[in-house]
C-alpha cells in the first residue's frame, strides 16, 4: 500500500495549550466556540486530507491544514485524491476532502473510496469536512443535469452523507453570499451579506435536513447554470453517528487567502470533531425554498 505523506509531527510543543484547552478558554481565533459535552475524539486524532489536482491549491490547502494541526492538536496525512485506497480509509479518525473543480474523470477507485468514507461517517461517527468540488467526487444514478433528490435509491451513498451533489462549476466571478446562521462556529465575523471571488459550484440533491449556514444569491451571477433560485453553499448536518460540514469555498487562491473562509472551515471542522456545539436543525425549506428543482442548465 502506498505510504501517506504524513504531516504528523509533535503537535503541541512543551508548555503550549492543547486543542481542548484552547477551545474551553474561547481562544480560537475569535470563533466563538463552545466546549462540547459529547464524546470527543482521541487527544490527537489523525485526519486524512485528500487534496485536489491543482498543485497551487493543493499546496495552499495542505499548508493551511498543517498549520491548524500543529496549533490545535490533531494530526494529518495529506494525499492526492486519485491514489487513496479503500484499504487505508479505516485507519483515520476523520476526513478532509478538498476539491478545486469538477473531476475530469471520477474513477472507480475514487468512487470506492468515497463509499468507504460514507460508511465510516455513518457507522463509526467519523467527522467529515468537504470543500468545493469534493461534492462531485461521486455521482448519483441518472443524468447529471437532473435532480434525484426525490428518489433515494438513485442517490450515491457519499452524496447522501454529504447532503448535496455537484452539477458543474462556472468560471471565477464575484458572488454575493448571504449569512443565514451567524451563531454557527466560525461565522461570528461574517457580515449578513458579503462578496467573494470564487468559482461557484452549481449544486443539486440537497437533503431536506440540511442546516444551512450560508446561501449563494444567484441573481447577479453570469452563466445559465445560475439561472435558478438561491441555494446553499455551506451547511452542517448529522448522518448516522457522524457530523458533516460542507463549504463551497476554496476553488481559487483568492478564496484560500480569505481569513473569513478559513475561519468558516475551521469552525466547521471543530463542530464536526465535537469540539464545538451549535443548534443544527433543518432549515433548508425556510432559507432556500427553491434550492431543489427538477432540471439544471449547463
Amino acid at each position: 500500500m502506498k505510504a501517506h505523506r504524513d504531516g504528523s509531527r509533535l503537535l503541541c510543543p512543551a508548555g503550549q495549550p492543547t486543542r481542548r484547552s484552547l477551545i474551553e478558554r474561547g481562544a480560537t481565533l475569535g470563533l466563538g466556540l463552545l466546549a462540547s459535552h459529547s464524546p470527543i475524539l482521541s487527544a490527537q486524532p489523525r485526519f486524512l486530507v485528500m487534496l485536489p489536482e491543482s498543485r497551487p491549491l493543493a499546496s495552499l490547502a495542505g499548508e493551511t491544514f498543517t498549520r491548524w494541526a500543529n496549533r490545535y492538536g490533531f494530526r494529518i496525512a495529506t494525499e492526492r485524491r486519485e491514489v487513496v485506497s479503500t484499504r487505508s480509509i479505516g485507519e483515520f479518525d476523520g476526513y478532509v476532502l478538498v476539491g478545486s473543480s469538477e473531476p475530469s474523470s471520477a474513477s472507480a477507485q475514487l468512487d470506492d473510496a468515497m463509499t468507504a468514507v460514507a460508511r465510516q461517517v455513518k457507522r463509526r461517527g467519523r467527522p467529515l469536512l468537504a470543500c468545493h468540488g469534493a461534492a462531485g467526487w461521486s455521482r448519483s444514478a441518472g443524468p447529471r443535469h437532473e435532480s434525484q433528490h426525490l428518489n433515494e435509491r438513485r442517490i450515491h451513498a457519499f452524496v447522501s452523507v454529504l447532503g448535496g451533489e455537484l452539477v458543474d462549476v462556472g468560471p471565477s466571478q464575484t458572488g454575493r453570499v448571504r449569512l443565514v446562521d451567524p451563531s454557527f462556529p466560525g461565522a461570528a465575523r461574517m457580515r449578513d451579506s458579503l462578496e467573494v471571488v470564487d468559482r461557484w459550484p452549481a449544486l443539486k440533491n440537497f437533503r431536506s435536513d440540511l442546516h444551512v449556514v450560508t446561501v449563494l444569491e444567484t441573481e447577479r451571477l453570469e452563466g445559465e447554470r445560475y439561472r435558478r433560485p438561491p441555494y446553499p453553499v455551506s451547511w452542517a448536518r448529522y448522518h448516522g453517528k457522524g457530523r458533516v460540514f460542507y463549504s463551497s469555498f476554496g476553488a481559487t487562491e483568492q478564496a484560500w487567502s480569505s481569513e473569513l473562509m478559513r475561519q468558516s472551515l475551521l469552525g466547521g471542522l471543530f463542530w464536526a470533531m465535537r469540539d464545538a456545539e451549535a443548534e443544527v436543525s433543518g432549515n433548508l425549506k425556510r432559507v432556500a425554498p427553491g434550492a431543489n428543482q427538477d432540471r439544471y442548465a449547463v
